[in-house]
């Protein structure tokens, strides 16, 4: 232990630095805590209501893309969405915008997740895609999918947003950047 004599009067007295350090807490210690403390609390999100979307996983398949990687999970999803695919046909109905919709809900009541869109080729034109879940669990992934001759005619999507909806109340919501009104 670091002891410093400063003064003696009735024993031995500690300097301010050799009692910080026989309680256990050191002066470099602070600054860290200080900044990991305020840290924490800006990453605090805040509670939206009884369902929250955590966030949505956006993928686009189009003819010509080729998967270059030597991340072979992001290799296998691509070959998964082209399994089981023959002919020509099969191919074009497999390219498209596919998007993943994980959220969480407190509540065990069945509610509606809706996919609103815009598409390159109807400029300002909503389409919307709904997909009732009637007992939701506490985490929820929703998949949808814009293929085939929606994408074909409609083209690729270019602004998205995905709404949880309860009794025609949206509870939670998440958008992509170029979503407007």
């Amino acid at each position: 232990m670091f002891f410093c004599v400063t003064r003696q009067v009735t024993g031995i007295m500690l300097s301010p630095v050799a009692e910080r350090m026989k309680l256990g807490i050191s002066l470099y210690l602070f600054p860290p805590l200080f900044v990991a403390f305020f840290a924490l609390v800006g990453c605090a999100v805040p509670k939206q209501g009884p369902a929250t979307i955590t966030k949505v996983n956006p993928e686009h398949f189009y003819s010509g893309k080729v998967v270059r990687t030597t991340d072979s999970m992001v290799q296998f999803e691509h070959l998964r969405r082209f399994r089981g695919a023959l002919e020509t046909e099969d191919y074009s109905n497999i390219y498209g915008n596919y998007y993943s919709v994980f959220w969480v809900s407190e509540d065990k009541r069945p509610v509606t997740v809706r996919l609103d869109y815009r598409s390159g080729n109807t400029a300002s034109e909503v389409h919307t895609k709904e997909v009732l879940v009637d007992l939701p669990k506490s985490k929820n992934v929703t998949k949808f999918e814009v293929t085939g001759s929606q994408y074909s005619e409609q083209g690729p999507v270019t602004q998205w947003k995905a709404s949880v909806v309860d009794n025609g109340k949206v509870i939670a919501e998440y958008k992509s950047f170029l979503w407007k009104k």
